[in-house]
């Protein structure tokens, strides 16, 4: 729990917004959840929204209670700039985007997974992937799930680096160690 906890405080610390004019924005929603016997549906999970720049790692997650436009479009502005193409799904909650700074392209899953202008949401979903591959698979609380992504996000900016160099340099920021 520490460890996620100096992850969170580092990422909340270091946070900016990503995009902007002349960059792509994947944005994407997904459940975390358990199935119960590994089989069947769903029975209990979170529901987690996210972005992801196409040229760099930079990128945000989120928890969220649920999907709805006004919930996904605070995210959206809290965490991208205006002016930058976002890319999605056809999601409802998505439809109005231009109306707020956005340039907005759409991959209709059920039919394509490259729309005819070569937009995709490829980025995202492996993200997703990823993401959900690294959770921990036994005793894992609905209540942790934010921190559990945070370790996610943390690692995947630092990736290519030592990353108990960057932890430990994490931890003298947040302490004040010298």
């Amino acid at each position: 729990m520490f460890c996620r906890e100096v992850c969170e405080v580092a990422l909340f610390d270091g946070r900016e917004k990503i995009g902007g004019p002349g960059k792509f924005v994947q944005i994407d929603e997904s459940k975390i959840g358990k199935r119960k016997y590994h089989r069947g549906h769903v029975v209990e999970g979170q529901w987690v929204f996210g972005g992801i720049e196409e040229d760099s790692r930079k990128c945000f997650i989120a928890t969220v209670e649920d999907r709805k436009e006004e919930t996904l479009l605070n995210l959206i502005k809290q965490w991208i700039e205006p002016g930058t193409t976002i890319i999605s799904d056809c999601w409802k909650g998505y439809v109005n985007l231009s109306r707020h700074g956005y340039i907005h392209k759409t991959v209709n899953h059920s039919v394509e997974f490259v729309n005819e202008e070569g937009f995709h949401t490829n980025k995202i979903e492996g993200h997703w992937r990823q993401m959900k591959a690294r959770l921990p698979t036994h005793g894992r609380k609905k209540e942790h799930y934010s921190s559990y992504l945070a370790e996610f996000k943390w690692r995947y900016i630092h990736s290519g680096e030592d990353l108990w160099k960057a932890f430990l340099k994490d931890i003298k920021k947040i302490y004040k160690f010298e």
